[in-house]
């Protein structure tokens, strides 16, 4: 079973108490159904899921199948079973934590605090649906196989490092999640519609919460019209403040 990484929550607590107000929980919640792009990622991996769950009880997991049979990833998967329990999300939060701690930088507190969000609510979404569907692994070993813990944490972290630094760093840390990932097929952990769902959770998250700290950010601008006189001159002058 994935557990949510102690460090994020060690370090919410201080993180949070800094911030004067915060989105409703349910809003932020919703932001995968609400927000676009989210809800179109949402409803593309849904669909993709709902697929290869049909397919697979009905005819068998080949892509799975494969993956355990011919183990492409040979013994580096472990690495995949290690890093997958969230130590890149808390690495970064913690980088960006420890730079606003630093700086008092509102750039870092919004990155650090969108990477502790996407990460704790995904994954408090994907153990929810552990328990509740109860699917057991194909290893038979346990009842939480949908969906995949470890690409949630993956993909919330890969999505958070896109949307806030762009493609070349977006590149590197999808392969790193597709890699996480895939290994929970090749070490017989998940089935492939276990590892979509998890993606497709982790991403929803990541864009939902990404477009509402956006709105946020924006609605910090203040327009202010100013009626002025110079001489002969009469007008309004418009100024715009960012808090």
């Amino acid at each position: 079973m994935m557990r949510t990484p102690i460090l994020l929550l060690l370090f919410s607590f201080n993180l949070l108490a800094e911030v004067p107000s915060l989105a409703p929980v349910a809003r932020e919640l919703a932001s995968p159904v609400t927000e676009y792009p989210a809800n179109a990622v949402l409803a593309v991996g849904g669909a993709l899921t709902l697929t290869f769950a049909v397919v697979r009880y009905q005819t068998g997991d080949d892509v799975q199948s494969f993956a355990y049979r011919e183990k492409p990833l040979g013994n580096t998967s472990g690495w995949g079973e290690v890093i997958g329990y969230g130590i890149p999300n808390a690495l970064y939060f913690g980088w960006w934590y420890v730079d606003h701690q630093r700086k008092k930088d509102a750039g870092s507190r919004a990155r650090a605090s969108l990477m502790l969000k996407t990460t704790l609510y995904s994954m408090v979404t994907t153990n929810v649906l552990k328990y509740t569907v109860g699917e057991t692994r194909p290893a038979g070993d346990e009842d939480v196989s949908f969906p995949s813990g470890h690409a949630t944490a993956a993909f919330a972290f890969a999505t958070v490092v896109a949307t806030e630094h762009g493609l070349p760093w977006a590149i590197p840390s999808y392969a790193l999640a597709s890699f996480i990932a895939y290994s929970r097929l090749n070490d017989n952990r998940h089935y492939t519609h276990d590892v979509i769902a998890g993606a497709t959770i982790g991403t929803a998250f990541g864009l939902g919460l990404a477009s509402l700290q956006d709105e946020a950010e924006k609605s910090d601008e203040t327009s202010v019209f100013v009626p002025f006189y110079s001489g002969s001159t009469i007008g309004i002058a418009w100024a715009r403040t960012f808090d």
